[in-house]
């Protein structure tokens, strides 16, 4: 018997068949590597507390799907494009973040104050490009509130997504920075190592983005006008 099919007892009296593919087991069960993402197998997940209860099940669930996608990634033989291939392992591994970041604010947030999560995650350098290769690391900006309640909650969010990636297998280049400290981070890191361009929402609090890409572009412009500054100088 194939062990991806819904079996007939999974179906309860006047269930909708359609809905029942959705349930968690059946979309685990159906979740071959060309057919569902990452991003909606955690979300489903999420919803089951047998899965939140234990974590680790949910991550060896998808280490089989990882595995296929980074082995179709990295085969020259699939015919793809240089241009295709990090393109989609790109949207592949934001999938991933994405669902990871969810299914931890479930784990570890459980009675959360706000339906807004008390963090951001930004994609940044290959990543961010979406031209990451299966080889590269995954750089990663974690913004969290100034709110000392909150910022205790976005540590546990943000140390549960970077362990389950490190598990999956991917290696994580992050920064972590606080709201307060978003001003002399900028300022004396991100700018001279990132460019606006490079850096791409995934995740989470939207406004805390916002505010930092806002000081991002100020301090762009500050290191552009000292380099012209230095070449008429």
């Amino acid at each position: 018997m194939n062990t991806f099919e819904v079996q007939p007892d999974a179906l309860h009296v006047g269930d909708d068949p359609a809905a029942a593919q959705n349930r968690p087991d059946s979309i685990l069960q159906n979740s071959g590597p060309q057919h569902v993402s990452p991003r909606h197998i955690l979300r489903a997940l999420a919803s089951d507390q047998k899965y939140v209860a234990a974590p680790h099940k949910a991550i060896a669930h998808l280490r089989p799907i990882v595995q296929a996608e980074r082995t179709r990634a990295e085969d020259p033989s699939i015919g793809a494009s240089a241009h295709i291939v990090p393109t989609n392992w790109s949207r592949f591994v934001d999938g991933t973040v994405i669902g990871l970041s969810h299914f931890a604010r479930v784990c570890c947030d459980r009675r959360p104050r706000t339906m807004i999560a008390p963090v951001a995650i930004i994609a940044a350098g290959r990543l961010g490009r979406s031209e990451l290769c299966s080889s590269d690391p995954l750089d990663l900006v974690f913004l969290t509130p100034n709110d000392k309640p909150a910022r205790v909650q976005a540590k546990r969010i943000t140390t549960f997504t970077r362990q389950a990636l490190i598990d999956l297998g991917f290696v994580v280049d992050h920064i972590a920075v606080s709201s307060a400290r978003c001003a002399q981070i900028v300022n004396a890191t991100i700018a001279a190592t990132y460019a606006p361009c490079e850096l791409r929402f995934l995740w989470g609090h939207f406004a805390l983005y916002s505010r930092f890409t806002e000081l991002l572009d100020r301090a762009t412009i500050r290191l552009l006008a000292l380099d012209k500054e230095k070449q008429h100088g």
